[in-house]
């Protein structure tokens, strides 16, 4: 497999970066991976503040949850524009790392 190829697939199938420091770029790798851990974070804090109240609401004894509600309390959360960004942000950091990982590739020596 050539070197391109298998930097790309790296980039797409482990993580944003991981093609670049294959290729020897560690500075355009740190930073795939930098802003894409950033992003990630940023969903998770949203995830787990949810998580959180659902759990906070269950122990203070409000009854159950049912399922609708919990349905409709995530999709809240999925349509806020903090998550939308860090979501765009992310798939951009895939993408680019997929295509610039095989460009370097093709273009570096073997």
């Amino acid at each position: 497999m050539s070197r391109s190829m298998t930097a790309a697939l790296l980039s797409g199938l482990l993580f944003p970066g991981v093609g670049h420091a294959y290729l020897k770029k560690y500075g355009r790798a740190a930073g795939l991976a930098l802003v894409s851990i950033v992003a990630m974070s940023m969903i998770a804090g949203e995830v787990f503040t949810q998580a959180s109240m659902i759990v906070e609401r269950l122990n203070a004894g409000e009854g159950s949850i049912d399922v609708a509600e919990m349905a409709a309390q995530v999709s809240v959360v999925a349509q806020g524009s903090q998550i939308h960004f860090a979501l765009l942000v992310l798939g951009a950091c895939w993408i680019v790392g997929i295509v610039d990982s095989y460009r370097l590739g093709r273009s570096s020596p073997t």
